[in-house]
């Protein structure tokens, strides 16, 4: 049910006029009738809110103020107020004074049907009232949110000209995180006028073109990054189509807020992983030539001398070359993937086994996923937990004829690096590994039947550094996180079906769908 038209009547006669006569359609508003005898006991009410009031019905003819004295009063209090003169005693005088006053209505009781045109009435002037109510509240949420928020909104008509801005860009106030400031403009310099009136540097002229293609085209843009010379910040700006009742568009509603500080941060870390990657490979040449000429006199040693000792020397030699491999490869799969490739997971997954020492070891693929990845980068993930499973699933012990080398997997639940030939050498004949997808999705899973890893151990193994091998570096899967880190990926580590270790790659996109 609607909310009843409250109404206040002020007449000294006997009868109140019968709104409802005319209301008997389920439609209309219910009325809410009060009646007072004088203007002042009818003011009095008003004044202490005894009840709301949507409209006053009064008589011109009151005892103590008459209805044009009641009117002006509560023109005072109240210059919208719906108000009606309802008279026996009318003229055209008191008409025109009534009009002059601000009187809603003017209605004679003689008139045929008056308590049914009367209701018409009062049910219009209200819906008025109700309206210009709502539109003003709504205005008023409008200038809160343009004076307060901290971000720049803006409304432009059709021609792209400033038809309302926030303060945000005009005024100081005190958001230290996102201070939009132009000191050289005001309000009064911004509306009314376009980017390009307002200024000339190539990024008014862009902003103005975006809004000629969201206002001819209805095609919203979100979150461009624009660089303003004129306030020397960072912006991501966002702009949406602002239509007419009747779908037609009536210009654009846009938001901007400053990102200087992340795009600052952005560009010094990218500074940085540039800066890391030339140290890496100066670093990673420079060990090389040593350690070649200490290969090369070895080799020689080792000819003419057969010693323990030179086989101390040349594992060391290899540990280092292992070392310069994984910082080269840290530095370089730390970089986010912004090219994808469509890759189908079995092709891939069957080009890295072969790749990698895998002795007796068996591969099972229960996937027919189609990813999309950088192929470089994915492919050094899945060797390197191929590398994992073949070397740590073993369930015999290396220590037995490796005492020096490396600590199982299976009893430590930690990565280690071993060499290749050692660690498949003493492998188990049936190591299966399985590469399985999850859900049917494009998530998919590396598991192998070996000792598996002890829960309290499954988030350490992940870290870089993480190894309790004599000789071990902790790379391995440290770079399979940072690699699945680079597209957007997860990594954990949980058990097998039967006991062994899985990794679980998720938040995969996949090519045939898109998402």
């Amino acid at each position: 049910m609607r909310d009843p038209i409250r109404v206040l009547h002020v007449d000294d006669g006997p009868d109140s006029p019968d709104l409802t006569a005319a209301t008997a359609d389920d439609d209309s508003e219910p009325f809410d009738v009060r009646t007072e005898s004088t203007a002042q006991a009818a003011l009095e009410r008003l004044e202490t809110g005894t009840a709301a009031t949507d409209c006053i019905v009064s008589e011109y003819r009151l005892a103590g103020l008459d209805g044009l004295e009641f009117l002006a009063r509560v023109r005072e209090r109240d210059p919208e107020l719906p108000f009606v003169l309802y008279t026996e005693a009318g003229s055209e005088a008191v008409a025109s004074d009534a009009i002059s006053l601000g009187v809603t209505d003017y209605l004679r009781k003689s008139a045929d049907e008056a308590d049914e045109r009367l209701a018409d009435r009062v049910t219009a002037a209200v819906e008025r009232y109700r309206r210009v109510r709502r539109l003003r509240a709504d205005s008023d949420l409008l200038d809160k949110i343009f004076d307060h928020v901290p971000v720049h909104l803006f409304v432009k008509d059709t021609e792209g000209r400033h038809v309302r801005v926030s303060k945000h860009l005009t005024e100081r106030v005190t958001h230290e995180t996102d201070a939009l400031l132009v000191d050289s403009f005001s309000r009064e310099e911004i509306l009314g006028k376009t980017d390009v009136e307002i200024a000339t540097t190539d990024h008014e002229r862009q902003a103005h073109a975006d809004d000629r293609r969201v206002i001819e085209t209805g095609e919203p843009i979100i979150n461009k990054e624009e660089y303003s010379p004129l306030s020397t910040e960072w912006n991501v700006t966002s702009k949406v189509p602002w239509y007419n009742d009747d779908g037609s568009v009536r210009g654009l509603i846009g938001i901007t807020h400053r990102i200087t500080e992340r795009k600052r941060y952005e560009q010094e870390l990218e500074r940085q992983n540039e800066r890391l990657g030339e140290f890496t490979s100066i670093v990673s040449h420079d060990l090389r030539n040593p350690l070649n000429v200490a290969r090369g006199h070895l080799e020689a040693a080792r000819l003419s001398r057969d010693s323990d000792h030179l086989a101390t020397v040349a594992e060391s030699h290899e540990r280092m070359e292992s070392l310069i491999e994984n910082l080269l490869t840290v530095a370089r799969e730390g970089k986010a993937v912004t090219e994808f490739d469509t890759v189908p997971l079995t092709e891939l997954v069957e080009t890295c086994w072969q790749t990698v020492e895998t002795g007796a070891a068996e591969l099972v693929v229960e996937t027919d996923a189609v990813i999309r990845a950088d192929r470089s980068r994915a492919k050094q993930l899945l060797e390197n937990l191929f590398r994992n499973s073949v070397e740590h699933g073993s369930t015999s012990s290396q220590s037995e004829n490796h005492a020096d080398d490396s600590v199982e997997h299976g009893s430590t639940g930690s990565q280690r690096e071993t060499r290749a030939d050692d660690s498949v050498a003493h492998s188990e004949p049936n190591v299966t590994v399985t590469v399985g997808g999850i859900d049917g999705g494009p998530d998919f899973y590396v598991a192998d039947d070996g000792p598996g890893i002890p829960p309290d151990e499954r988030d350490r193994v992940l870290e870089r550094g993480y190894s309790t091998a004599a000789d071990g570096t902790g790379f391995g899967l440290s770079i399979v996180t940072q690699i699945a880190d680079a597209h957007g990926w997860r990594v954990s580590a949980t058990e097998a079906a039967n006991g062994g270790a899985r990794f679980d790659i998720t938040g995969v996109d996949d090519a045939a769908s898109g998402r």
